[in-house]
């Protein structure tokens, strides 16, 4: 079982069958794209799954499964997200505890994927970009960035979803 406060990072590789990640990629291609704006700046392009959708999923229950969360962890929200962040880092924290990420379509390229950063800032782990790469982490005590604006990079697409403790 995960423990709360401890820092990880798990990537897992052909994470899904590939009928399933084809179709999420096809729903990816078909999106209508919204801008997203933090208090850092301009993070990307997205469109937000009901949470109702994502806890019927199966992919959320293949998470559940192969992560082993505990039942008191539960979806806050997901969406299917764009990037192309290529001039600017922008390392941050996630609301919530954990962060699953599911790359889906895009260049296999180092830069396309997200650096983790210790406590002091510095980039200790990273996980290239790789169509079916799953990773989940402690996205509120871990900082993290796309690594595009640091070298050679394109767009990529990926499913982001967003868990908490229940309250």
């Amino acid at each position: 079982m995960i423990q709360k406060n401890k820092r990880f990072v798990f990537v897992v590789d052909d994470f899904l069958p590939i009928p399933i990640l084809q179709h999420l990629q096809e729903l990816a291609l078909q999106q209508n794209y919204e801008s997203y704006i933090n208090d850092t700046g301009h993070y990307g392009f997205g469109v937000e799954i009901q949470k109702e959708v994502l806890e019927k999923d199966q992919i959320v229950e293949k998470i559940y499964k192969d992560f082993n969360l505990s039942s008191k962890i539960k979806i806050a929200n997901g969406r299917i997200h764009m990037r192309h962040n290529h001039e600017k880092i922008n390392h941050h924290f996630d609301e919530g505890s954990y962060s699953f990420l599911l790359y889906l379509k895009g260049e296999p390229l180092l830069h396309n994927g997200t650096g983790f950063l210790t406590t002091d800032g510095f980039l200790t782990t990273c996980a290239g970009f790789l169509e079916n790469r799953a990773v989940f982490f402690n996205a509120g005590l871990i900082r993290h960035t796309n690594m595009q604006a640091l070298g050679e990079s394109s767009p990529r697409y990926s499913l982001n979803i967003f868990f908490d403790y229940e309250k």
